[in-house]
């Protein structure tokens, strides 16, 4: 009996030796477990700070090194930051923190390189360290037609595309025109976009998206001119016939997005020379700015409002940046021309007849605060090619909230050809003309165009303009080797 309650004892003590043992091991293996998570989670973490650290670098590029830190180190050629906004990031519930560290290596060019590293500092004390390089270059402004951030509204016109390096708008005609316009607006409300009987596109129409399932087919059926592509005909899958008029479905976007930041007129740099009025007008009644050469950059402060009155023309022979601090007026015979080329003028005067010829390589940007406005047989730019003139609308989005406004207005046979950009202004073009027209592109806050028959012309040479504050990706991998890595240190 003894011999059994010791065997009992003894059998008891091994299972109990067992089960502590498979405890022990348990908990080994889910204190492992829980350590390769953590340690999972924080190489997931340093990876998006090493994301967050080269986003921040380009929003530092785009707003001069300055903001929200000037904590920088180096200059144009290479700049170096080490910490992170409000340094650190975070701090988790167990002490852990998040850094970043970057090196922008050409960092005032147009195609710098950002290496960022991600650092997750744990409580033991160790670094989980991910390092990415990202190639950047100068990126698009985004022209693609007419873009508009609220009310699209075409009550007439004629749009389609043209390449200016080809032909002038004003000989593109109905067997000419090309048909990669955009009409996009990234206005939630579907029906902000409407297409009236007398508007014809040939291109593209991008708009924002709708939760409701039904909006598609009822913004179709509330189109009222036509949608088309080259090779467009009824029949044709997706191809919608309302009466005459054809509305290619394959080229209509329902999940058009896009940013629209506020313009800031660049700081004057050294090769800039500043002049607060616009030279007299000349016998030949002209207004001519500019450098030929190209050397010096024109910039031309003017606090009141510019008119160029009936029959004077602002001839730009070089580069030249107007900043205008209200409204800016052609109307009558008045002309703004970039010129690109030779240009012969001659005028009667009395007996006498005056004659010079201008040469140059014009190239202006026009920074307006105040409305523009082009009217009666007034001109911007047209016949020539749009990119050579770039209008920029300097309204914020805070001014237009606090109640102030800016409008761009074509009317008559005004015409004007530019890119423009003006993210708060209001756009209307009344072709109330018969040889009146918009060539380039303009991105707006909203846009309305009336007047049958009125063209509206995409200059698609505008797609190769880059823009010195936006950035694309040319080029982007993660550094895994020491040898590809760059050493920080600290």
């Amino acid at each position: 009996m003894q011999n059994r309650n010791g065997s009992v004892v003894i059998v008891s003590m091994i299972l109990g030796l067992s089960l502590a043992a498979m405890a022990g091991g348990y908990i080994a293996l889910v204190t492992q477990s829980m350590k390769h998570t953590q340690r999972t989670f924080y190489l997931n973490t340093a990876f998006n700070l090493a994301e967050s650290g080269a986003e921040y670098a380009v929003w530092c590029m785009k707003n001069s090194w300055t903001l929200p830190s000037n904590a920088w180190t180096g200059d144009s050629t290479t700049r170096t930051y080490i910490g992170s906004v409000g340094s650190p990031i975070f701090t988790d519930s167990q002490g852990a923190k998040g850094f970043f560290k970057i090196r922008v290596t050409n960092a005032d060019s147009s195609n710098p390189t950002v290496i960022a590293e991600g650092v997750v500092v744990s409580t033991t004390g160790s670094l989980i360290t991910k390092q990415i390089r990202v190639r950047l270059s100068n990126g698009g402004i985004g022209w693609d037609g007419i873009t508009n951030k609220e009310e699209t509204a075409l009550f007439g016109g004629f749009f389609g595309s043209y390449s200016s390096g080809e032909m002038h708008a004003s000989s593109v005609t109905a067997d000419s025109i090309r048909h990669e316009i955009t009409i996009a607006s990234t206005s939630l409300e579907i029906g902000d976009v409407s297409i009236g009987s007398a508007a014809d596109i040939n291109g593209y129409v991008a708009i924002a998206p709708s939760g409701d399932s039904s909006a598609a087919a009822d913004f179709i059926d509330s189109i009222q001119g036509s949608i088309m592509g080259p090779d467009t005909a009824a029949g044709q899958p997706g191809v919608d016939q309302q009466g005459a008029n054809l509305i290619d479905t394959n080229r209509i976007a329902y999940d058009f997005t896009q940013d629209f930041p506020d313009v800031t007129v660049p700081a004057v740099d050294g090769s800039t020379v500043v002049y607060t009025s616009l030279p007299a007008v000349n016998i030949l009644g002209l207004i001519v700015v500019g450098d030929p050469d190209g050397v010096t950059t024109e910039r031309y402060q003017l606090n009141s409002d510019v008119s160029i009155p009936n029959g004077t023309t602002l001839l730009i022979i070089g580069p030249v940046e107007f900043d205008v601090a209200q409204d800016f007026t052609v109307a009558g015979n008045g002309a703004l021309v970039v010129l690109e080329g030779d240009l012969m003028v001659s005028k009667k005067v009395g007996s006498v007849t005056y004659l010079n010829e201008y040469t140059g390589a014009g190239e202006a940007k026009l920074y307006v605060k105040g409305d523009i406005s082009i009217s009666g047989n007034g001109s911007f730019n047209a016949p020539y090619k749009p990119a050579a003139l770039q209008v920029y609308g300097t309204l914020t989005e805070a001014e237009y909230a606090a109640g102030a406004r800016q409008n761009i207005t074509i009317g008559g046979n005004g015409g004007l050809s530019a890119a423009v950009y003006a993210p708060n202004a209001a756009t209307v073009m009344n072709g109330g003309g018969s040889s009146g027209y918009f060539a380039g592109a303009i991105v707006s806050r909203s846009t309305r165009v009336n007047g049958n028959g009125y063209k509206v012309l995409f200059d698609e040479d505008l797609q190769e303009i880059t823009d010195p504050s936006s950035y694309t990706v040319s080029g982007w991998a993660e550094l895994s080797t020491a040898a590809d890595r760059y050493n920080f240190g600290g």
